[in-house]
């Protein structure tokens, strides 16, 4: 059987274990007591894995970047959470240069650069949905690509050939000469048995000793792309902030 990474929030005055055997009792409740039922029921145990609250979106932060630490049929983290109307955010438009490729992972580094290190710590998220999403990018300035153009031939000689062909299909091909291809379009033709209309044609074909069809090719190369972001920004938590519910999180038996 597989297995399945799962997030629980727990908001009470319930401690560690108590708020994991009510979240685990409710787990069965709703989704049977089968060993494989893919929920928080199926791990044994909880291990805390750091000692001060934070903001809801930092803990499931803090959780995406430990989630390997544990396993299936193991015991699931546990991170401590300030209420939420402590659990602060803004949102943002944060403006980023990229180098090279453009993709989650690549804009993600570059927006937490950009971030105050504190912001950062604190955990943010895409406002609106993905990055990439049309109606994102309709709302923000057009990102700004820097480019680089080269053009090149390829190698070797170029070679044209002729080619027969009936309404557009290809018959035969590899002819050396114009002349040899109309010889040959000419006697298909008077062999067609067909008792519809049908247009004969040779065409060129010019390409590379060696069977390349390219004779140049030209490379669009993304150097640099400024793009903007917003970005929902979860504000850093008070030192000493109270303890009001948990995170828990691990790989659950599916």
């Amino acid at each position: 059987m597989g297995s399945t990474n799962f997030e629980n929030v727990y908001y009470g005055d319930s401690d560690m274990t108590d708020a994991y055997r009510e979240l685990c009792e409710q787990a069965t409740r709703e989704d049977g007591t089968d060993p494989y039922n893919g929920t928080i029921s199926t791990t044994d145990g909880v291990r805390l894995l750091v000692g001060s609250p934070m903001s809801e979106i930092a803990a499931r932060k803090l959780a995406e970047a430990h989630l390997d630490d544990f396993s299936k049929r193991e015991a699931c983290g546990a991170i401590p959470l300030v209420a939420r109307a402590q659990g602060k955010t803004c949102t943002r438009n944060v403006e980023v240069t990229v180098g090279g490729l453009v993709d989650y992972q690549s804009l993600r580094t570059a927006v937490e650069a950009t971030l105050a290190a504190g912001e950062v710590a604190g955990g943010f998220y895409w406002n609106d949905g993905h990055p990439f999403a049309s109606e994102v990018r309709r709302a923000l300035p057009l990102p700004v690509v820097k480019t680089k153009i080269e053009a090149a031939a390829t190698e070797g000689a170029a070679v044209t050939t002729y080619t027969v062909l009936c309404d557009g299909r290809v018959l035969e091909q590899g002819f050396a000469t114009q002349a040899a291809a109309r010889a040959q379009a000419v006697a298909l033709a008077k062999a067609d048995t067909s008792v519809q209309t049908q247009t004969y044609s040779v065409r060129a074909v010019t390409s590379r000793e060696g069977g390349d069809p390219d004779l140049v090719r030209v490379v669009r190369t993304v150097v640099s792309t400024k793009i903007t972001c917003r970005v929902t920004v979860a504000l850093p938590v008070a030192a000493g902030a109270r303890r009001r519910g948990w995170l828990f999180f691990g790989w659950a038996a599916s």
